[in-house]
C-alpha cells in the first residue's frame, strides 16, 4: 500500500480574478502565500518521503514552500499539469460563458458533454489518460511510501475519479478541491483507493 497526500496549489491572482488558468500561470497572492506557509507548518510533523508536483509555476512554488526546507525530494511530472483550456486561458469565466456557452455549461455541469475543440482545449478523456500515466509513474515509489502530490483542481478531480473507478458522468458529484486543501488517499498496488478523505489538519503552531 501507499499513502498519498494530494494538495491543490495555493490561491493565485487569476483564482481571485476568476480567470481560466490551465497551462498558463499567475503568481500566488499574498493571502495564498500566507496560507501555504501556514499549511507547511501544519504538515511539518507529517511523514512525506517524496513530493511529485506539476511543473507549472503555481504548483512548483507551493511544493517548494511545503517541502523544500524539509529535504523532501520534489519531482516534477508533466502529467500533473492542469487541464488545458487552449485559447481561453487568461479569459474571464464570464467571457468563456459568453463565447462558448455550451462548452462552458458542460465543463461545470456535465463532463461527458464537454467539447473544447472550438478553442483548442484538452478533452476530459485526454486529461484522464494523463492522470493514469501520472499514477503509474508515482507507483514506482517503494511500497509503504508516503507521497505528496501538488497539482491543480481539475487534474486532482480526474485523479480522484480514476482511483475510485468513476466515469465522467460522476465528475461533478463533488466540488473542485479548494486551494491548499489536502486529500489523503490510501491505495493498493493496483492504484485503487482503499480509503479516501480530506486530511484533518492540526492547529497552526505558528498561531499566537
Amino acid at each position: 500500500m501507499r499513502r498519498f497526500y494530494f494538495i491543490r496549489h495555493g490561491t493565485t491572482e487569476w483564482n481571485e480574478l476568476k480567470k481560466m488558468q490551465g497551462r498558463r500561470d499567475s503568481g500566488l497572492t499574498a493571502a495564498g502565500l500566507a496560507a501555504t506557509h501556514r499549511l507547511a507548518r501544519q504538515l511539518a510533523g507529517l511523514r512525506v518521503d517524496v513530493c511529485y508536483a506539476s511543473p507549472l509555476g503555481r504548483a512548483r512554488q507551493t511544493a517548494g514552500i511545503l517541502f523544500g526546507d524539509r529535504g523532501v525530494p520534489i519531482r516534477l511530472l508533466d502529467e500533473l499539469a492542469e487541464l488545458s483550456f487552449g485559447e481561453l486561458e487568461g479569459a474571464s469565466l464570464d467571457d468563456f460563458a459568453r463565447r462558448h456557452p455550451t462548452a462552458f455549461h458542460a465543463l461545470w455541469h456535465w463532463a461527458p458533454g464537454y467539447d473544447p475543440s472550438a478553442f483548442h482545449g484538452e478533452s476530459f478523456p485526454s486529461a484522464a489518460r494523463r492522470a493514469q500515466d501520472a499514477l503509474r509513474q508515482m507507483s514506482a515509489t517503494p511500497e509503504g511510501a508516503a507521497i505528496a502530490v501538488v497539482s491543480h483542481g481539475m487534474m486532482l478531480k480526474l485523479i480522484f475519479d480514476v482511483v475510485r473507478g468513476r466515469g465522467p458522468e460522476r465528475f461533478w458529484e463533488e466540488p473542485v478541491p479548494g486551494n491548499g486543501e489536502v486529500t489523503e488517499v490510501l491505495m493498493d498496488q493496483d492504484l485503487r483507493a482503499l480509503a479516501f478523505s480530506r486530511l484533518a489538519l492540526p492547529e497552526d503552531p505558528g498561531d499566537p
